[in-house]
Protein backbone atom coordinates (compact mmCIF):
# COMPACT_ATOMS: atom_id res chain seq x y z
CA UNK A 1 0.00 0.00 0.00
CA UNK A 2 1.63 3.22 -1.12
CA UNK A 3 0.96 6.83 -0.37
CA UNK A 4 0.05 8.46 2.87
CA UNK A 5 -2.10 6.63 5.39
CA UNK A 6 -5.27 8.22 6.74
CA UNK A 7 -4.82 6.46 10.07
CA UNK A 8 -4.82 8.72 13.12
CA UNK A 9 -5.36 8.41 16.85
CA UNK A 10 -6.76 10.98 19.24
CA UNK A 11 -4.63 12.39 22.01
CA UNK A 12 -6.18 10.20 24.72
CA UNK A 13 -5.65 6.98 22.75
CA UNK A 14 -2.12 7.97 21.81
CA UNK A 15 -1.28 8.70 25.46
CA UNK A 16 -2.47 5.22 26.42
CA UNK A 17 -0.52 3.53 23.63
CA UNK A 18 2.61 5.54 24.37
CA UNK A 19 2.44 4.52 28.03
CA UNK A 20 3.01 0.87 27.05
CA UNK A 21 6.67 -0.08 27.41
CA UNK A 22 6.45 -2.99 24.99
CA UNK A 23 6.28 -2.59 21.18
CA UNK A 24 2.95 -1.38 19.79
CA UNK A 25 2.42 -0.84 16.07
CA UNK A 26 -0.57 -0.22 13.81
CA UNK A 27 -0.25 -2.08 10.50
CA UNK A 28 -2.22 -1.43 7.30
CA UNK A 29 -3.35 -4.04 4.77
CA UNK A 30 -0.07 -3.67 2.92
CA UNK A 31 1.71 -4.70 6.14
CA UNK A 32 3.10 -1.18 6.39
CA UNK A 33 3.62 0.43 9.81
CA UNK A 34 1.39 3.51 10.00
CA UNK A 35 1.89 4.23 13.71
CA UNK A 36 4.15 2.95 16.47
CA UNK A 37 5.25 3.87 19.96
CA UNK A 38 8.81 4.30 21.12
CA UNK A 39 10.01 1.02 22.54
CA UNK A 40 13.23 -0.67 23.55
CA UNK A 41 14.58 -4.17 23.43
CA UNK A 42 17.71 -5.67 24.93
CA UNK A 43 20.12 -3.57 22.88
CA UNK A 44 18.45 -0.42 21.63
CA UNK A 45 15.45 1.92 21.59
CA UNK A 46 13.31 2.08 18.45
CA UNK A 47 11.91 5.46 17.42
CA UNK A 48 8.65 5.91 15.46
CA UNK A 49 10.41 7.72 12.62
CA UNK A 50 12.51 4.59 12.02
CA UNK A 51 9.52 2.30 11.50
CA UNK A 52 6.56 4.33 10.25
CA UNK A 53 6.26 3.75 6.50
CA UNK A 54 8.25 0.51 6.55
CA UNK A 55 6.84 -2.94 5.79
CA UNK A 56 6.88 -4.80 9.09
CA UNK A 57 8.19 -8.18 7.91
CA UNK A 58 10.96 -6.47 5.96
CA UNK A 59 11.94 -4.15 8.83
CA UNK A 60 12.04 -6.84 11.53
CA UNK A 61 12.90 -10.03 9.65
CA UNK A 62 14.37 -8.93 6.31
CA UNK A 63 11.62 -10.84 4.50
CA UNK A 64 9.97 -9.91 1.20
CA UNK A 65 6.73 -11.65 2.21
CA UNK A 66 4.82 -11.98 5.53
CA UNK A 67 5.99 -14.70 7.89
CA UNK A 68 4.10 -18.00 7.49
CA UNK A 69 2.81 -17.79 11.07
CA UNK A 70 2.06 -14.04 10.96
CA UNK A 71 -0.74 -13.14 13.42
CA UNK A 72 -1.37 -9.88 11.52
CA UNK A 73 -2.10 -11.82 8.34
CA UNK A 74 -4.48 -14.08 10.27
CA UNK A 75 -6.37 -11.12 11.76
CA UNK A 76 -6.77 -9.50 8.34
CA UNK A 77 -8.09 -12.81 7.01
CA UNK A 78 -10.68 -13.62 9.68
CA UNK A 79 -11.34 -10.33 11.53
CA UNK A 80 -10.39 -11.93 14.84
CA UNK A 81 -7.57 -11.37 17.36
CA UNK A 82 -4.60 -13.70 17.08
CA UNK A 83 -1.46 -14.49 19.06
CA UNK A 84 1.85 -16.10 18.14
CA UNK A 85 5.23 -16.57 19.77
CA UNK A 86 7.96 -15.07 17.61
CA UNK A 87 11.76 -15.13 17.77
CA UNK A 88 12.83 -11.57 16.96
CA UNK A 89 16.41 -10.94 15.70
CA UNK A 90 18.29 -8.23 17.57
CA UNK A 91 20.19 -5.53 15.62
CA UNK A 92 23.49 -6.39 17.30
CA UNK A 93 23.14 -10.16 17.05
CA UNK A 94 21.24 -12.77 19.01
CA UNK A 95 17.48 -12.82 19.41
CA UNK A 96 14.65 -12.42 21.89
CA UNK A 97 11.30 -14.19 22.17
CA UNK A 98 8.09 -12.18 22.10
CA UNK A 99 4.44 -13.14 22.33
CA UNK A 100 2.80 -11.11 19.59
CA UNK A 101 -0.90 -10.23 19.85
CA UNK A 102 -2.94 -8.66 17.05
CA UNK A 103 -6.37 -6.99 17.13
CA UNK A 104 -8.48 -5.78 14.18
CA UNK A 105 -9.51 -2.19 13.53
CA UNK A 106 -12.51 -2.22 11.19
CA UNK A 107 -13.95 0.48 8.96
CA UNK A 108 -17.63 1.45 8.57
CA UNK A 109 -18.10 -1.44 6.14
CA UNK A 110 -16.93 -3.97 8.74
CA UNK A 111 -13.76 -4.77 6.80
CA UNK A 112 -10.48 -4.86 8.71
CA UNK A 113 -8.54 -1.75 7.72
CA UNK A 114 -5.70 -1.92 10.26
CA UNK A 115 -4.30 -4.29 12.83
CA UNK A 116 -2.86 -3.30 16.18
CA UNK A 117 0.19 -5.41 17.03
CA UNK A 118 1.47 -5.68 20.59
CA UNK A 119 4.53 -7.73 21.57
CA UNK A 120 5.45 -8.92 25.07
CA UNK A 121 8.96 -10.10 25.88
CA UNK A 122 8.87 -13.76 26.97
CA UNK A 123 12.52 -14.75 26.61
CA UNK A 124 12.72 -15.50 30.32
CA UNK A 125 9.58 -17.65 30.16
CA UNK A 126 10.96 -19.59 27.20
CA UNK A 127 14.19 -20.21 29.10
CA UNK A 128 12.20 -21.37 32.13
CA UNK A 129 10.14 -23.66 29.90
CA UNK A 130 13.26 -25.16 28.33
CA UNK A 131 14.75 -25.71 31.80
CA UNK A 132 11.53 -27.42 32.92
CA UNK A 133 11.65 -29.72 29.91
CA UNK A 134 15.27 -30.62 30.65
CA UNK A 135 14.40 -31.43 34.26
CA UNK A 136 11.45 -33.55 33.20
CA UNK A 137 13.66 -35.41 30.75
CA UNK A 138 16.14 -36.20 33.51
CA UNK A 139 13.33 -37.39 35.79
CA UNK A 140 11.93 -39.65 33.09
CA UNK A 141 15.36 -41.13 32.44
CA UNK A 142 15.86 -41.64 36.18
CA UNK A 143 12.61 -43.44 36.91
CA UNK A 144 12.29 -45.19 33.55
CA UNK A 145 9.47 -47.69 33.32
CA UNK A 146 8.29 -47.03 36.86
CA UNK A 147 6.67 -43.80 35.74
CA UNK A 148 2.88 -44.17 35.44
CA UNK A 149 1.32 -43.70 32.00
CA UNK A 150 0.18 -40.19 31.17
CA UNK A 151 -3.60 -39.87 31.60
CA UNK A 152 -4.20 -37.71 28.54
CA UNK A 153 -6.09 -40.17 26.34
CA UNK A 154 -9.41 -38.84 27.65
CA UNK A 155 -8.74 -35.21 26.70
CA UNK A 156 -10.80 -33.82 23.86
CA UNK A 157 -9.09 -31.92 21.04
CA UNK A 158 -10.35 -28.64 22.52
CA UNK A 159 -9.04 -29.56 25.96
CA UNK A 160 -5.66 -30.33 24.42
CA UNK A 161 -5.65 -26.87 22.83
CA UNK A 162 -6.49 -25.27 26.17
CA UNK A 163 -3.84 -27.32 27.98
CA UNK A 164 -1.17 -26.38 25.44
CA UNK A 165 -1.92 -22.66 25.83
CA UNK A 166 -2.13 -22.99 29.61
CA UNK A 167 1.30 -24.62 29.64
CA UNK A 168 2.70 -21.71 27.63
CA UNK A 169 1.67 -19.30 30.35
CA UNK A 170 -1.57 -17.94 28.93
CA UNK A 171 -4.23 -16.86 31.43
CA UNK A 172 -7.84 -18.02 31.08
CA UNK A 173 -8.97 -14.69 29.54
CA UNK A 174 -6.05 -14.83 27.06
CA UNK A 175 -6.91 -18.42 26.10
CA UNK A 176 -10.53 -17.33 25.61
CA UNK A 177 -9.45 -14.58 23.20
CA UNK A 178 -7.12 -16.88 21.25
CA UNK A 179 -9.74 -19.62 20.82
CA UNK A 180 -12.71 -17.28 20.42
CA UNK A 181 -14.52 -18.73 23.44
CA UNK A 182 -15.91 -17.21 26.63
CA UNK A 183 -13.79 -17.09 29.80
CA UNK A 184 -16.45 -19.21 31.54
CA UNK A 185 -16.07 -21.93 28.90
CA UNK A 186 -12.29 -21.89 29.31
CA UNK A 187 -12.64 -22.13 33.10
CA UNK A 188 -14.85 -25.20 32.64
CA UNK A 189 -12.32 -26.77 30.27
CA UNK A 190 -9.50 -26.14 32.75
CA UNK A 191 -11.52 -27.77 35.56
CA UNK A 192 -12.15 -30.85 33.43
CA UNK A 193 -8.48 -30.99 32.38
CA UNK A 194 -7.39 -30.95 36.02
CA UNK A 195 -9.85 -33.75 36.81
CA UNK A 196 -8.73 -35.93 33.89
CA UNK A 197 -5.02 -35.40 34.58
CA UNK A 198 -5.44 -35.83 38.33
CA UNK A 199 -3.73 -32.50 39.08
CA UNK A 200 -4.71 -29.57 41.27
CA UNK A 201 -2.86 -26.58 39.83
CA UNK A 202 -1.64 -25.02 36.58
CA UNK A 203 2.04 -25.72 37.27
CA UNK A 204 1.49 -29.46 37.54
CA UNK A 205 -0.78 -29.39 34.50
CA UNK A 206 1.93 -27.53 32.56
CA UNK A 207 4.51 -30.13 33.59
CA UNK A 208 2.23 -32.89 32.33
CA UNK A 209 1.75 -31.04 29.06
CA UNK A 210 5.54 -30.81 28.68
CA UNK A 211 5.85 -34.57 29.22
CA UNK A 212 3.22 -35.07 26.53
CA UNK A 213 5.22 -32.96 24.08
CA UNK A 214 2.43 -30.40 23.84
CA UNK A 215 4.69 -27.38 24.49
Amino acid sequence: MSGKSDFSVNGFTQAILESIDDPVQVIDRGFRVVWCNSFGNQTRTWRPEELVGQVCHRAFFGRSTPCPDCPIKQTFANNRPAVREKMIPLPEGGHEWRRVHSWPITGPDGRVRYVVKLGFAITGQKQDQARLERYLGRLENAVGESMPPLPAEGLTSRQRQVLSLLAQGFSNPEIARVLGLSPHTIKTHVTHIFEKLGVEDRVTAAATAARLGMV
